[in-house]
This record gives C-alpha cells, structure tokens and sequence, in this order.
C-alpha cells in the first residue's frame, strides 16, 4: 500500500500524526501514534455489481393526462388527490417539467400509474490501490 505522508509503496499502519489520522508506513508511523495493530488485506478480484437505476418513463405526461381523463377528473381534483399544487400537475401534464420520483410513487400509490422504470447498469468495482493522487511527500521539497 502506499504511505499517505511519504509515498513510498511500503506495509502501512494507520497512525495519528499530527492530529490527522494517516496510513503511513514504519518510518513515518514513528512521527506519531500507531493507532491500531495493522492488518493486511490482500486486494480483491474485480466485482460485478448490477445497479438498477429509476428513471421517469419519456411519456409521462400523456400517461398522466390519458389516466386523469379516464377518471374524469378536473387538473384540479387530480392534483389535490396526490395533495399536489394544480399548476405543477399542468406543467407536468404539459411536459414543461418532470416529475420527481416521491410525485411518481404517489401516483402510482393514488392511481396504479407507474411513471418509472428501471435501467440496469454494469459497473465494474474493484479494491485496487489508487496510486496516482498526491501525498505529503508530494509537497515537502528535498535537499
């Protein structure tokens, strides 16, 4: 791993320099309080983690609109059914704005309209050791 005070690719152990809690290696760890006993962990394997992600459906608004005249309902009544302002349900019925996702569930709890879908993203985790920020050592010129 890599000391957070000096840079060197090194075994570190968190300690207490200065005030600031560091992972540092043996011969900047002895500048302060070693915290905690170390313990070295092996970085794991890359993971794939499948992360949903909730979005508004494109055609919400003739939705929204399609389903307040089947119940023929006035924007009015429609709006104080989700204990919503009737100028935010005529921009949203209008398409000038989209609806948040709290308006979305409260639809779909009031109404049975489901405004969101769910987009399914891959993303790539890993435990690996980021090398290339700055530390300390960065900025203490030498010599």
């Amino acid at each position: 791993m890599q000391c957070e005070m000096c840079g060197r690719e090194a075994e570190t152990v968190p300690a207490l320099i200065e005030g600031v809690e560091l992972q540092a290696c043996a011969a900047c760890a002895r500048h302060g309080q070693i915290l905690n006993k170390p313990v070295f962990v092996q970085p794991k394997k890359k993971i794939v983690i499948a992360e949903p992600e909730l979005r508004i459906v494109p055609n919400y608004a003739q939705l929204i609109k399609r389903k307040r005249e089947e119940l023929g309902l006035v924007q009015e009544d429609f709006a104080k059914m989700v204990k919503e302002k009737a100028s935010t349900m005529h921009s949203i019925e209008s398409g000038r704005i989209k609806p948040d996702l709290q308006l979305a569930q409260k639809l779909k709890k009031a109404f049975g309209l489901n405004l969101i879908e769910e987009i399914k993203n891959e993303k790539v985790k890993t435990d690996k050791l980021k090398t290339n920020g700055f530390t300390f050592g960065d900025f203490i010129k030498k010599g």
